[in-house]
């Protein structure tokens, strides 16, 4: 990952369950004191998990399944360009995405 300074980067913190990846994204909104929810308008908290995101523009801590993560390091932009830091939650559940990150 190239560090670009007038480039916009995000947070993304994997969670191996679908249901901890929206209520983590869901208590940290309400934390950050935003009324509209994650991945609402202007929020900068949101979440992906399979067929459901919840983000918008101004969105940069995402929470997502392992499996939303792997889909994108299979994808068109596998060097997570926009992307400032990974935060792998029961690493023990995903070992294979640490293996996969660190080459």
């Amino acid at each position: 990952m190239s560090c670009d300074v007038d480039r916009v980067r995000h947070v993304i913190c994997t969670e191996p369950r679908r249901i901890s990846a929206v209520s983590l994204a869901e208590r940290v909104s309400v934390e950050l004191g935003e009324t509209s929810g994650p991945g609402r308008h202007e929020s900068l908290c949101g979440y992906q998990i399979r067929f459901e995101s919840r983000q918008c523009p101004t969105t940069r801590l995402s929470y997502c399944t392992t499996g939303v993560l792997l889909r994108r390091l299979q994808g068109s932009d596998a060097n997570l360009s926009d992307v400032a830091c990974i935060i792998v939650d029961e690493v023990y559940y995903c070992i294979i995405i640490v293996i996969i990150i660190r080459t």
